[in-house]
């Protein structure tokens, strides 16, 4: 007990000690005033938005060709990537019975033809009445359509390319069975188009004929308003647009569409420097002057035309950005001088716009605030 009595006072102190030095002074960078810096900025610029949008090669046409006749396939002619002449056999199934049918018909047809000359005959000299001639003609009729409806049916056994093109793919082999219907292989044509589904915004007032630009597997592509279907997808709620292109480019190529001049809806897209913007793990934003002090904002980035970038959302109102921001600014830091410089949003619409969403490169980190380390990448680390 005298151990334990002796122990418990030094421990106490210790305990003390302990709670005053965390009771110490905070940190040193927390109670110092952050310095004023000179920056410069750039009023956020308004302008037309150059549409960019998404689009496809496809063939100006296509077609899965088919049979009209149930049978199995005696030979297929072609294969994927052969080039065909329109009219060309691709396959033929086989038609024995329907041959056996042609045959039958035929005889048919041709006793009905002798018995009707027949009845012609006695009813010249009075011996058949009017009506037996009368039935006599319909059967010869009736047998005589009964050899085109078989002989038409035995030329579906012949499969025709219906244009010329390419054979894209082949789903059977000689003897797989061919059923009305069934696809047996595709067809597409060397010509193609380009096709484009646009927000009903974006499509307005296109016309046939307008030039585009197209910009597909490196290049980019004059092309021309071809149809604007006016009516939207019920499901997607857009406009098909078609595009005439010159060259051929691969059909199933993804591509991209520039409408210059085609304007968004509101009063004008509103654009940032790609210089001002900062990034802080998965957020991207801009340092803006505000009553000579830095406040970092948050933005939401469209598509990019040169050296500007579509402003989708952020801080709304009249906004000065800072231009390359420097590693050490601090939101809530002061100002003590701003340089206009001066940023033309007008020239986005012209630029070459790549329609795709910008962000600033950089590691990520947490997000940016006073009086603490930055952990955003600045425009000086892009």
């Amino acid at each position: 007990m005298t151990l334990i009595r002796r122990i418990r006072p030094a421990v106490l102190v210790a305990v003390a000690v302990t709670l005053a030095a965390c009771q110490g002074e905070p940190e040193r960078r927390d109670r110092e005033p952050q310095s004023p810096v000179s920056v410069r900025v750039s009023p956020v610029g308004t302008g037309t938005a150059a549409a960019v949008l998404p689009a496809r090669v496809v063939p100006v046409q296509e077609a899965e060709v088919a049979t009209r006749m149930a049978g199995t396939l005696a030979s297929v002619s072609v294969d994927v990537g052969d080039a065909v002449a329109a009219g060309a056999r691709l396959a033929i199934v086989d038609d024995a019975d329907l041959q056996a049918r042609i045959r039958s018909a035929r005889a048919q047809a041709e006793l009905a033809r002798k018995t009707f000359e027949r009845v012609e005959n006695l009813a010249r000299d009075g011996a058949a009445s009017p009506q037996e001639l009368d039935e006599a003609q319909a059967r010869l009729s009736a047998a005589e359509g009964a050899v085109a409806d078989a002989e038409a049916q035995g030329a579906y056994a012949v499969i025709r390319a219906p244009f010329a093109g390419l054979v894209t793919a082949r789903m059977v082999d000689a003897g797989d069975m061919a059923s009305p219907g069934l696809p047996l292989m595709r067809l597409a044509s060397r010509a193609v188009k380009v096709v484009a589904d646009l927000p009903a915004e974006r499509a307005r007032g296109l016309q046939n004929g307008d030039p585009v630009e197209v910009a597909v597997a490196g290049r980019t592509l004059s092309g021309r308003v071809l149809r604007v279907v006016q009516a939207l997808n019920p499901a997607s709620q857009r406009i098909r647009v078609e595009v005439e292109v010159e060259g051929t480019p691969l059909p199933g190529t993804l591509a991209r569409v520039r409408l210059p001049g085609a304007a968004v809806v509101g009063e004008g897209t509103r654009w940032l420097p790609v210089d001002a913007l900062v990034r802080s793990g998965q957020l991207t934003g801009v340092f803006a002057v505000e009553q000579d002090t830095l406040r970092l904002r948050w933005v939401r980035l469209g598509q990019r035309s040169g050296d500007a970038v579509e402003l989708l959302s952020g801080p709304a109102g009249d906004m000065a950005v800072v231009r390359d921001p420097a590693p050490e600014l601090r939101d809530g830091q002061p100002v003590s001088s701003a340089a206009r410089v001066p940023f033309d949003a007008s020239g986005a619409a012209a630029g070459d716009a790549s329609g795709e969403a910008v962000e600033a490169r950089g590691s990520s980190g947490e997000a940016a605030g006073p009086g603490s380390d930055n952990g955003y990448t600045t425009g000086a680390d892009r």
